[in-house]
């Protein structure tokens, strides 16, 4: 699978894209799958008013595994580019000349600015370059408002799949890639149905609870200490609000609240959970 080389395009609602039930690289059995994502919108890494669409492109566990090796050496490719090269440059840069000197400081600002657009690109383009270099199937443009997308495909036959599933086309067989004699010269493709998102697990609701139980303890220990030893308190804005109104009981009534509520979730989800399974 050569990066950049596109077989085919295809415009599509974003409401009717479909992939097949089967590898996008291989047409082996589905073991894995692959995000293909596209944001629109304003980014600039502190403010961002944005919105997203993802879609999931069904791979076998061989071909998962060879685009994860990919992905790990175009990420720290990518980190030291933008990050590591300019942290570096601005590191040598600062024992040289003396400071006021007008090159000194041009050049600082170039490093800068190098680092700055390099945290842009990485929050907004690094991950869809990825796909479009070496994917299977990638997002090659989008509308404004995310209506209507593009997108591209290394193999002729799966952008063939995609449109029937899609309802591009008319006919819903598409011809058999290298079919022999024996096999069926056009099949109709299946969709593959993404799995629903994993709910939070309800333990981790519990646990969290039980760590807060920790904490108020831990609180009230340190408290004390530090009213004996008569130590000023610093501590988180909130607490320390709730501290200087009801003091260490009224920080320790706090925490010990929220753990059980914690709980208390968690416990719901539980009970919510076997109860859909019951029903099932």
């Amino acid at each position: 699978m050569p990066p950049m080389k596109t077989a085919a395009l295809l415009t599509l609602p974003t409401s009717a894209v479909k992939f097949p039930a089967a590898c996008a690289c291989c047409d082996g059995p589905v073991e894995a799958t692959e995000a293909l994502s596209v944001t629109r919108g304003f980014d600039f890494i502190a403010f961002a008013v944005t919105r997203s669409v993802e879609f999931e492109l069904p791979t076998c566990a061989p071909c998962h595994g060879r685009l994860r090796s990919r992905r790990a050496g175009w990420w720290l490719g990518v980190v030291a580019l933008c990050l590591g090269a300019p942290s570096a440059a601005l590191y040598a840069l600062l024992p040289l000349g003396r400071d006021g000197d007008s090159w000194r400081s041009a050049a600082s600002m170039a490093i800068v600015a190098w680092f700055i657009g390099g945290i842009w690109w990485m929050r907004n383009r690094a991950a869809q370059e990825f796909t479009r270099r070496h994917c299977p199937a990638w997002i090659d443009d989008a509308r404004s408002d995310l209506t209507a997308l593009t997108l591209g495909f290394r193999r002729a036959s799966l952008a063939r799949v995609v449109a029937s599933l899609s309802g591009l086309t008319p006919d819903e067989a598409v011809p058999t890639e290298d079919a022999t004699y024996r096999d069926p010269a056009a099949r109709v493709p299946t969709a593959h149905v993404p799995q629903p998102p994993k709910a939070f697990a309800w333990w981790w609701f519990v646990l969290f609870g039980l760590l807060l139980f920790w904490v108020a303890q831990y609180d009230y220990r340190d408290l004390t200490e530090h009213e004996r030893n008569h130590w000023p308190v610093r501590m988180q804005a909130i607490f320390l609000g709730i501290y200087t109104l009801f003091g260490k009981l009224g920080v320790v009534a706090t925490e010990v609240g929220l753990g059980v509520g914690s709980i208390a979730l968690g416990l719901r989800v539980r009970w919510a959970d076997r109860a859909r399974a019951t029903l099932e």
